[in-house]
C-alpha cells in the first residue's frame, strides 16, 4: 500500500494497514495531540494516523508484542542502497537529535510495524529503501509507558 503526506510517500512493501499493531495507550496519546493541534500540515497528519489506527490492531499495552514500532520505540534502521544506518526514537514530537515525530512521514511508516518489515521511501532525493532491523527499546517491553 501507498501513503503520501505533502511531497513524500511512502511504502510498506507486504504489509497492509490493517496488519499493523498499535497499543491503546498510543491512540489516547495521539487523541491528546489532535485536542491540541490546529495547524493545517499537522492536522492532515494527525488524521492519516488516527486512520492507520482505525485500520490496525489495537492492544492492550501488556499485549503488544516486543518487535512493535510503538510510541517510545528506539529503532534500529539501514537503507538497503548503501547500508548507512539510523538509530530513531519515535517520539510523539521531535525534541532531540535522533528523534522522530510519529506526525513526519517516516513516524508514519514506522509505527505499528515490526522487526524486518520495510518502507519505500520517495522523495526529492529519490526513491529511499530502509528495513527496520532492530527495536533497540519499546517502553511496554520494559514495563513503561512512553
Amino acid at each position: 500500500m501507498t501513503h503520501s503526506l505533502h511531497d513524500i510517500s511512502w511504502r510498506t512493501p507486504g504489509k497492509f494497514d490493517s496488519d499493523k499493531i498499535f497499543t491503546a495507550e498510543d491512540l489516547k496519546k495521539v487523541q491528546k495531540i489532535k485536542g491540541i493541534e490546529n495547524k493545517s500540515k499537522k492536522t492532515e497528519a494527525l488524521g492519516k494516523l488516527l486512520e492507520f489506527f482505525s485500520r490496525g490492531k489495537i492492544v492492550p499495552s501488556a499485549d503488544v508484542p516486543c518487535n512493535v514500532v510503538t510510541i517510545g520505540s528506539k529503532i534500529l534502521m539501514h537503507h538497503k542502497h548503501d547500508d548507512a544506518t539510523l538509530e530513531l526514537t519515535v517520539a510523539t514530537t521531535k525534541n532531540g537529535d535522533n528523534q522522530i515525530s510519529v506526525l513526519s512521514p517516516l513516524g508514519l511508516a514506522t509505527l505499528g510495524l515490526g522487526v524486518s518489515d520495510n518502507i519505500e521511501f520517495y522523495s526529492q532525493k529519490g526513491i529511499q529503501f530502509l528495513t527496520i532491523d532492530k527495536i533497540l527499546y519499546q517502553p511496554q517491553a520494559f514495563g513503561a509507558v512512553a
